[in-house]
């Protein structure tokens, strides 16, 4: 099984930036996404596998030790290190979505941080009607106004950037430390997803309308308003994700 060339390690599909140890782990796991060895596969010896890389087997031995807590593989003492199968994975963990987003899965991964997005937000809007602060309001109010220069001028990067900082807003209004966390894990590939679905929302009107009723019944305090708000705007999300998914399958 060859991996690539051990000096182009950092310009091989599905491996980014970041320290020798994190673009190992990047290579080892777009290997296995990609099927090159498949579950219950034991990986090469070390000494092998380290030579093929280009790297110490000490290198080699952190990432392996990264990849067992992510629930990837298992080391089985006096047998070698075999790959577990996905639902053993830590999904939320950054690396294995935006692998599977680079190793062109994000259809999946797209549609079920989709439907987790709101399942959580629908559930926190209200919270954040009753919690938030006239801070909050002022950095909503912001996000909602930078949106529709954005779309206005059909930037896709502005436009993408306010929709996350007026979520991330109510989030903080909702003040749950536990799913910030949670978000905090989904960042990257949420950003991915944002430009992507742009791209689709960029100058439609609904885009920015959905927003404005979420604002509009946080600022009143409304809990069942800012419900019944922020499923319209996901209705409209969804509508969005779906015709992006649709187009990656028509290219592929």
């Amino acid at each position: 099984m060859v991996m690539g060339t051990p000096t182009a390690l950092g310009a091989l599909p599905g491996v980014r930036a970041g320290s020798l140890t994190d673009r190992v782990e990047q290579r080892l796991i777009a290997a296995i996404i990609a099927r090159q060895f498949d579950v219950d596969d034991r990986l090469p010896q070390e000494s092998e596998l380290a030579e093929e890389l280009g790297v110490s087997r000490l290198t080699l031995r952190e990432a392996v030790k990264s990849l067992q807590r992510l629930g990837v593989v298992r080391i089985e003492r006096g047998r070698g290190t075999f790959v577990n199968p996905r639902s053993r994975w830590s999904q939320l963990d950054p690396l294995i979505l935006t692998a599977m987003i680079d190793a062109g899965q994000g259809a999946g991964v797209y549609r079920s941080l989709t439907e987790l997005r709101r399942m959580l937000e629908v559930g926190l809007v209200p919270l954040a009607a009753e919690r938030r602060t006239e801070e909050h309001l002022a950095a909503l109010g912001d996000a909602l106004h930078r949106m529709q220069h954005a779309c206005d001028a059909h930037d896709v990067g502005a436009f993408a950037a306010a929709d996350l900082d007026f979520h991330d807003v109510l989030l903080d209004a909702a003040d749950n430390p536990i799913v910030l966390a949670l978000y905090g894990l989904m960042n990257d590939a949420l950003r991915r997803i944002r430009e992507q679905t742009t791209t689709r929302t960029i100058g439609d009107p609904a885009a920015v309308d959905t927003h404005r009723r979420v604002f509009e019944a946080v600022q009143a305090g409304d809990p069942l308003a800012s419900v019944d708000a922020m499923s319209r705007h996901f209705d409209n999300t969804a509508r969005y994700v779906a015709q992006v998914i649709d187009a990656d399958q028509d290219d592929g």
